[in-house]
């Protein structure tokens, strides 16, 4: 009975581990999923243009992946790290 249950613990931790690796991959492919769209951040945080405008004064940097793109995103990294430096 025991070794029913070890076998079965194992194969979900396998299938677990399969799909956090398949999730890795894929970010590593799509090197945008690093990057959030302006209109998101701003949903997924709950602020307002001003609010993204005072962080970019803090040092949040603006990107656009087109030369003449109207869409901005921004880096989360750079987001974490003005934000732990707003923080403190």
């Amino acid at each position: 009975m025991f070794q029913e249950f070890e076998q079965k613990l194992m194969a979900t931790f396998e299938r677990v581990c399969q799909e956090v690796g398949e999730r890795v991959a894929k970010s590593y492919e799509n090197p945008k999923s690093r990057y959030i769209r302006q209109r998101e951040l701003m949903d997924e945080m709950g602020i307002l243009y001003v609010d993204i405008r005072k962080l970019e004064a803090h040092g949040l940097k603006r990107i656009k992946f087109e030369e003449n793109a109207r869409v901005i995103f921004y880096d989360r990294k750079n987001l974490d790290e003005v934000l732990e430096r707003l923080a403190i």
